[in-house]
Order: structure tokens, then sequence, then C-alpha cells
């Protein structure tokens, strides 16, 4: 597993680095495939109603993960458009196979009750997951993702400074029905329509 976490944390930096997408690939997908599929471990994170969520209650649904925080002023918020434009131009068919989740890399600010001021002023309603660092950092880990609070403490377990960035790898992932992590975006140059050709391809399967 340590392999497969290190390879996804590889992929995603390579195509940050890269800063386009590959579009060629034998799978079809537009988004960087992740071959083999990377099997996801459940976790159990918080809402925004201050509700125990775990992953496995989607399984059975391809799922759309994003990672942001919400003092985030760069591609938080455009990734956020960017998904609250996708749900809202999927079929009904689609929309009933297709589950989104937003995770914060930013867990000293980001409580519930900021969740759901976010989500209520961002006019969405997926789920916004929050947690302690620890409970989220194996979460990150896995995806890939690295996070790096900037003049402040709070790369420990503290947070004596609310005055603080946090730098993180903007990714989007697409996850299948059994949970494998199966398809990668990173920044916010793509488009919807993006996301939802490599959906179709794995809901065909």
């Amino acid at each position: 597993m340590q392999t497969s976490h290190l390879s996804i944390f590889l992929i995603t930096s390579l195509v940050i680095l890269s800063g386009c997408l590959d579009e060629s690939q034998n799978s079809g997908f537009w988004g960087t495939e992740l071959s083999p599929p990377v099997p996801t471990p459940n976790f159990q994170l918080t809402n925004q109603h201050n509700e125990s969520f775990n992953l496995t209650s989607f399984q059975g649904n391809v799922v759309i993960i994003s990672f942001i925080f919400t003092h985030c002023s760069d591609t938080c918020l455009p990734t956020t458009q960017l998904l609250k434009n996708l749900s809202m131009s999927l079929t009904p068919d689609l929309e009933s196979n297709i589950s989104l989740i937003s995770i914060s890399v930013d867990p000293f600010r980001d409580t519930p009750e900021v969740l759901a001021n976010f989500t209520l002023q961002n006019n969405i309603t997926w789920p916004h997951l929050t947690g302690t660092w620890g409970s989220l950092k194996p979460v990150w880990d896995d995806f890939g993702i690295w996070v790096v609070p900037q003049n402040s403490e709070s790369n420990n377990n503290t947070n004596s400074d609310e005055n603080y960035g946090v730098l993180h790898n903007p990714a989007v992932f697409i996850l299948d029905k059994d949970l494998r992590k199966r398809s990668l975006f990173t920044g916010v140059d793509w488009s919807p329509a993006y996301l939802i050709h490599d959906i179709e391809i794995i809901l065909q399967e």
C-alpha cells in the first residue's frame, strides 16, 4: 500500500509540474488514469452538519473527491464552482450514480459550522468533510495530497495563529463504484465535461 501512496503522490506532482492533462491514454480517460485502479481505505470524518461520515456509505456510486479549504484565495473556489457546474449539468440518470465529496486541508479553521456557512454561501449541498489533523492526515496521504500550513504552528497539533495560509496540491479524483481511484484531474484547467466523459467510461464497465 505504501507503494500505491507514493505512486499517487508522484503522479499528482508530475501532472502539476507538466501543467497539462494527458488526453491520449489508451483507456480513453481525459484525466490522468490511475492504473491499475488504487483501492481507497474507508475513512470516517465529520460533515458540515456535524454528522459522522463514512466513505463506504457511497459505495456503489462513482465518487468525485476534491481537497479544498474555505480560506483559500486561489484554486479552491474555482474548483468548487467547477464541481457545482458539474452537479447542475448532470442528467437524472447520471445524478443518481454520482456522489461528490470535498475534504478540508485546514482542519483548524474549517469546523463543521464554517463548512456549513461555506456550502450555504455557495449554494451547494454535497458533503464537506473535516476532522482532526490526525484523522485527516491519513486521508491526505492516501490521495497523495501534501498539506503545508504557512506562518503558523498548525502543521503539528496546535493553532496559535488564525492568519496563516495552507499550501496544498489541488486535485480532483474519480473513484469507481468499488471506491478505487481511477482518474485524476489537477489544477483548475478542466471543464465539467472532462469529468463526465471519464465517469461515463467507468459507468459503462
